[in-house]
């Protein structure tokens, strides 16, 4: 209980700093999914779409149901 995973993809572009792409909680019976700041970066650290926000925007949640997979949710 209580234990902390860092969760990584190598789908994105390597983290800044400590920034991870999320956090997984071990609550004992259940886990804790924390996702971080995701902006519209490909995994070459590529701005995406850049006169596009609807298409960043898009880009964004894509990048967050990656993160969430890989935790397993």
């Amino acid at each position: 209980k209580g234990m902390k995973e860092k969760i990584v993809s190598s789908d994105f572009a390597e983290k800044m700093g400590a920034y991870s792409h999320g956090y997984k909680i071990d609550l004992g019976n259940s886990w804790l999914i924390y996702t971080t700041g995701q902006i519209a970066l490909d995994k070459d650290g590529n701005v995406v779409h850049a006169d596009d926000i609807e298409k960043q925007t898009e880009f964004v949640f894509e990048s967050l149901q990656k993160i969430l997979n890989e935790a397993g949710a």
